[in-house]
């Protein structure tokens, strides 16, 4: 009987011992996740740049700095979308994107990050056409633009004061079709997106003049609510692959250097 009641007692203990190594081991795991921020960017649908599989330069670019730092989770949406999901976070980012006042109305909280590359609006005219040069030569004239798009004061103000008419899509691609078609006389869109439109599609470049873009302005993360180690880890990544010649070759020949 006493026999019995040995056993009983240390297997008693057994389960004991290994209920409270469970949920030490649990609580410890559940801590350590609780730690790991998840950081969402909300990107601009942009294709060869933030594509729906996650294998766009951006993307790339990203997840091969953050990989082992944080998770990141990337949400490629229509560019006015995007913005609007931005602005209602609390710790997230907006990508490509800036704080360049010239292009977006961001409050002071909203810092930017060390830029992955350049980019610049050209105006694209059919083919056979010359090149534009200035937004003054499009008086008049019906212009495609992709609805939603960050645009600079420049742009908007000529649209504000009916300087040309404007016809909205929802790409680049789109517009160029239009343009090709004669529906529109001229076509706004984004380098490198266009760039990387033409070789995906193995189209000839629609005329535009590399010499006079519209606007530029650097393409980066804008985030808020982000630990400062964030801005370090991606920063300091950035540096290391422009320096070794990785993020050229990752953007390819559409790639820009930052000024």
């Amino acid at each position: 009987m006493s026999s019995i009641l040995l056993v009983y007692k240390i297997l008693t203990l057994s389960i004991f011992i290994f209920s409270v190594l469970t949920h030490a081991l649990v609580n410890e795991e559940s801590g350590s996740n609780s730690t790991e921020q998840v950081i969402t960017i909300f990107a601009l649908d942009i294709p060869g740049l933030h594509n729906p599989d996650g294998q766009g330069a951006y993307d790339v670019i990203i997840k091969k700095i953050m990989a082992g730092q944080f998770i990141i989770k990337i949400e490629p949406l229509p560019p006015k979308r995007s913005l609007v999901y931005f602005d209602r976070c609390e710790h997230c980012c907006f990508s490509p994107g800036n704080t360049d006042g010239n292009f977006y109305d961001f409050n002071q909280e909203i810092r930017e990050t060390e830029p992955m590359a350049v980019a610049k609006i050209f105006i694209f005219s059919d083919y056979g056409r010359e090149p534009f040069r200035h937004l003054s030569e499009l008086e008049g004239k019906e212009v495609g633009i992709r609805m939603g798009m960050p645009l600079s004061h420049n742009i908007i103000e000529s649209i504000d004061k009916k300087k040309f008419n404007v016809q909205y899509a929802a790409s680049l691609e789109a517009n160029l079709t239009r343009l090709k078609l004669g529906r529109i006389e001229a076509a706004l869109g984004w380098f490198p997106d266009s760039d990387l439109l033409f070789a995906q599609n193995k189209m000839k470049p629609y005329p535009h003049n590399k010499a006079f873009p519209v606007a530029v302005h650097n393409d980066a993360l804008a985030c808020k609510g982000v630990p400062e180690r964030f801005f370090q880890v991606f920063n300091q990544g950035i540096k290391i692959l422009r320096a070794s010649g990785e993020l050229q070759r990752i953007i390819g020949p559409s790639y820009a250097e930052p000024h």
